[in-house]
């Protein structure tokens, strides 16, 4: 029997294109009607322009009754793809009391994809060669991760200049687009549903995990049928580990302001 997601967005919102699943699009306006599924696909309106405070509040209330519903569905999953994404996926937990397993952003994997996507036109090869780790949040608060960059396994830092791979780590510091934001909540669904186990970046809820508390950020997770299995922690530079607190700072200031939001 086929999986089933249900994506919520705007009218004619893409679906997903998931082998072996079976994939509907419904109005975001209306997440109490979300039907029993595998996974739900929090998408919202990807084209919606604002700064951070502005789509939180766009955003919040129907997250929340959305992630409500969600809790009457047993076993179903969330994938946060609505921006800003680490702030409605602790908005979204805290309103369904779902376990941080069945929780997952998109957070990070967006940039992660436009790395990829960056890095491949630079060499001339397919983003799918590229393996481009990032921590932490979007934007300012992205933490790039050269050192651990690579192309068809080969090292990034033995392809590419360090002055490249700064001005690369420097363009993907931008709001993720609405085909990236549908690109890597296709991937997350992707692993949820699949039969085995996937390391990809994530954002998920960490309760001490590189010394943070109580938010979401990016890092790199096992996924699994079950949702999220393990988080796995990167041996970070005295530098890297210092970026990672700077966007745990900056994250843990947009998502206090979720109890007050409305």
């Amino acid at each position: 029997m086929p999986k089933r997601v249900v994506v919520l967005g705007v009218e004619g919102a893409p679906l997903l294109r998931l082998e072996g699943a079976e994939a509907v699009s419904l109005d975001w306006r209306r997440p109490d009607v979300l039907p029993a599924c595998d996974v739900a696909v929090l998408l919202g309106d990807p084209s919606a322009q604002g700064s951070h405070e502005d789509l939180l509040r766009r955003n919040l209330g129907w997250v929340r009754a959305a992630a409500e519903a969600a809790a009457r569905r047993p076993g179903c999953a969330l994938v946060v793809a609505v921006r800003p994404v680490n702030a409605l996926a602790l908005a979204a937990l805290r309103a369904g009391s779902l376990p941080r397993e069945r929780v997952l952003g998109v957070a990070g994997l967006t940039d992660s994809l436009r790395l990829a996507g960056l890095i491949g036109r630079a060499l001339g090869v397919e983003p799918a060669d590229v393996r481009a780790a990032v921590l932490g949040g979007c934007g300012e608060s992205l933490v790039a991760l050269p050192r651990l960059w690579s192309v068809g396994g080969i090292p990034a830092e033995e392809l590419l200049s360090h002055q490249d791979l700064d001005r690369l780590a420097r363009e993907a510091c931008a709001a993720a687009a609405p085909g990236e934001l549908t690109a890597a909540a296709a991937q997350l669904t992707g692993a949820l549903l699949g039969g085995g186990r996937r390391l990809c970046t994530g954002s998920v809820l960490l309760e001490g995990e590189y010394g943070v508390h109580g938010i979401f950020l990016a890092v790199p997770v096992v996924l699994g049928p079950g949702g999220l299995e393990r988080i796995v922690q990167l041996n970070l530079k005295v530098a890297e580990r210092a970026a990672l607190q700077k966007a745990a700072s900056a994250g843990r200031a947009l998502q206090g302001l979720i109890g007050g939001a409305r």
